[in-house]
């Protein structure tokens, strides 16, 4: 694996960023194992990287819970011999899977973990309501063992996923869930490491490097959760996410057979400068390089996938007879282009719900409470709620 400034450039900031967010509201490995993949490590190497540079953030935070006396060792040691094992378990799964499969399991694994992040609402003290012990104890040995398998074989997210075990199942107090969680998240980890350090996929240098920046983030992370709390975090893992799954996702595409894939960002600010600096002449008339091109991605029959999020304000204040004029012509000019794909090629469009778009069906609904009840609205009205949502359209 050849190693340059570069990948240190994308990694360690992103690391740092990870260790930020992980200290704010949980769920920074759902920004740093993208990263090293992102930086174009096989992600083999990057579950094993990550685990390094994650394993010494884990300490540090680990140690102040030990510090202040919010681990219940009663329960944190059973769960320490869960996670050791389940983390062995997990790890050991993840070498005999191979590159690609990895790659095609993180398809399906981080719309699921976007979704999620999305869909979480923010951890609140709640009031103790304690479970017998013997129940609470296997409550958290079992739940710790398969989130241990889980962070063995990839990882993030398995701290959000233990503090709501503990706390949701166990009924354990929020501020030794925390503990405990730190401490179950650090035997994972350093169990799959010294599987993956065995196995000679870990990129020492490049690891350490990077914890660097964790624990930094981490330290600066912590005091801005106190002045700020975790409002806007969520949105940061997602956008990271999402460039990852187009990047995988452009991958495998190519590994199908295809000969070219072309992507397209557009910025609805960008469009309304275009409207309101561009002549109207200028405005309704296609550039001859842009007709070319859906000319030539007709004839081709390229399959065309739309992600939409849109900002149901972003053209306010715009000239709308200016731009309805123009659009007009350009839906006249590529009219002959459009009929050439219908039912000839596949396209899909897929909306997903801005904070802007919730808050405008739901406004008397908070930001997160909006995206949640569109999002279920969206899925309902799909008939993707339950079941097969395919076969609910039959």
């Amino acid at each position: 694996m050849n190693i340059t400034i570069q990948t240190y450039l994308i990694v360690c900031p992103l690391v740092f960023l990870a260790g930020f967010v992980d200290a704010i509201g949980g769920g920074g490995g759902l920004i740093s194992l993208p990263a090293y993949l992102i930086a174009g490590l096989p992600a083999h190497n990057a579950v094993a990287t990550n685990k390094l540079s994650s394993s010494l953030g884990t300490t540090v935070s680990t140690a102040r819970y030990i510090k202040n006396g919010h681990i219940d060792y009663k329960l944190g040691i059973p769960g320490i011999i869960a996670s050791l094992t389940g983390a062995q378990i997990g790890s050991r799964i993840a070498l005999l899977v191979s590159d690609e499969a990895f790659k095609i399991i993180l398809m399906v694994i981080l719309p699921v973990l976007a979704l999620y992040i999305l869909l979480k609402k923010d951890m609140q003290p709640a009031k103790e309501n304690l479970l017998p012990f013997k129940l609470q104890l296997a409550i958290v040995i079992v739940a710790t063992f398969l989130i241990g398998v889980y962070d063995g074989f990839y990882g993030p997210g398995t701290g959000t996923f233990l503090i709501i075990a503990y706390t949701a199942l166990a009924k354990m107090d929020v501020l030794k869930a925390g503990g405990n969680t730190k401490l179950s998240n650090l035997t994972s980890n350093i169990s799959s490491l010294v599987v993956f350090l065995m196995s000679g996929t870990v990129i020492i240098g490049l690891g350490l490097a990077a914890s660097v920046f964790g624990i930094l983030g981490n330290y600066l992370g912590a005091g801005f959760a106190i002045k700020h709390g975790a409002k806007g975090i969520r949105y940061v893992i997602i956008v990271v996410i999402a460039l990852l799954f187009i990047k995988i996702l452009v991958e495998q595409l190519y590994l199908c057979g295809a000969r070219k894939v072309i992507t397209n960002f557009k910025d609805p600010e960008i469009k309304k400068l275009d409207i309101q600096y561009q002549a109207l002449e200028d405005l309704m008339t296609p550039e001859k390089f842009e007709i070319d091109l859906q000319e030539h991605i007709a004839e081709r029959q390229a399959c065309r996938l739309f992600i939409e999020s849109d900002d149901p304000d972003a053209l306010n204040g715009i000239d709308f007879d200016k731009y309805s004029k123009a659009m007009n012509n350009i839906r006249k000019i590529y009219k002959p282009i459009r009929d050439k794909y219908d039912n000839k090629v596949q396209w899909c469009i897929a909306g997903v719900p801005s904070v802007k778009w919730a808050k405008k069906v739901f406004p008397f609904l908070n930001e997160d409470e909006a995206v949640e009840a569109l999002w279920k609205a969206i899925l309902k009205t799909s008939r993707s709620l339950e079941g097969d949502a395919i076969k609910n359209f039959e």
